[in-house]
């Protein structure tokens, strides 16, 4: 059963979902855990969980960020909405958000997949970095060198003040480059003179198991937007994003000044046919910018 989580007390405006679900059979030595961490106003961060199991190894296994439900009495789009997420080690995940949120209980989820198969992962490696308020782009280097084309990138963010945010301060751009390195954008300066703390995750199939297209989509003004890909079995295959942060795998750098427009830098993402990608937001406001990765499994 798939269930999608709001905070009833206030209404729910009508909103859109894409989802996919991945089911391997039972031969598979994959492991899927799900876990979730409630916090109220004035908590202070990072928080650590417990897994409900430990898993195989910190090489074999990678975090998916499911955000949080927005609280229906939170009055303001900011930094309580940056939430940045990491697995800590073997049974342990953090999350680490800049300022309380105003409102609550919050509750954040998570799903830890641990593939526990070197024959079709080649490696995972995680980190952290910081930007200072004034940078607007950063390049990082992972350790070990990856072969894009058979690499998920995910990056979490969190932000250190400031309880007002706009599209263009807090919307990221995150992609994989030729080279193996991540890249990083967003549009404008943070306000308050706010730090942006990011954690990353790069996951690294053996070349047999998947392949991955990275895609960068440029320059979107209305509320919808196609791209072309390398054709793909749509049954074993999914389109996502790169950046969790604030509400899902849809953030985009966007240029709209909106204080609190979450609706003009989130889309939803997802494969139209096998040969093209297809993005929806709510509002067209501001110019946007996304990556998106294509995960293909038909190798």
């Amino acid at each position: 059963t798939l269930r999608i989580f709001g905070d009833s007390t206030g209404g729910n405006n009508p909103i859109n979902f894409e989802y996919t679900i991945i089911e391997f059979d039972s031969s598979s030595p994959i492991n899927v855990q799900r876990s979730t961490r409630t916090h109220s106003p004035g908590a202070t961060f990072p928080l650590s969980t417990a897994l409900s199991l430990p898993i195989s190894s910190l090489s074999q296994s990678f975090l998916i960020d499911h955000n949080h439900n927005h609280n229906a009495d939170e009055g303001t789009i900011g930094c309580e909405e940056f939430d940045r997420v990491r697995l800590t080690s073997t049974t342990s995940w953090e999350l680490n958000i800049g300022c309380s949120p105003n409102s609550g209980p919050q509750e954040n989820r998570i799903e830890i997949v641990d593939w526990n198969d070197p024959s079709s992962i080649k490696n995972i490696q995680r980190g952290t970095m910081s930007i200072t308020d004034k940078i607007t782009t950063a390049t990082i280097t992972p350790p070990t060198p990856i072969d894009p084309s058979h690499t998920l990138l995910f990056v979490s963010v969190s932000a250190t003040n400031q309880l007002t945010w706009t599209p263009r301060e807090m919307g990221i751009f995150a992609t994989i480059n030729p080279a193996g390195q991540i890249i990083i954008e967003r549009q404008f300066e943070s306000p308050g003179a706010a730090a942006l703390n990011f954690a990353w995750e790069l996951v690294e199939f053996q070349p047999a198991a998947a392949r991955v297209q990275h895609l960068t989509i440029n320059s979107i003004t209305g509320t919808a937007a196609t791209a072309a890909i390398t054709q793909v079995d749509t049954t074993r295959a999914m389109a996502l994003g790169t950046v969790s942060t604030p509400f899902g795998h849809g953030n985009s750098r966007n240029s709209d000044a909106t204080n609190g427009a979450i609706n003009t830098l989130q889309f939803t993402i997802r494969l139209q046919d096998s040969t093209t990608v297809q993005l929806q937001r709510g509002t067209a406001s501001g110019t946007a910018k996304i990556g998106v990765q294509v995960l293909d499994f038909s190798n």
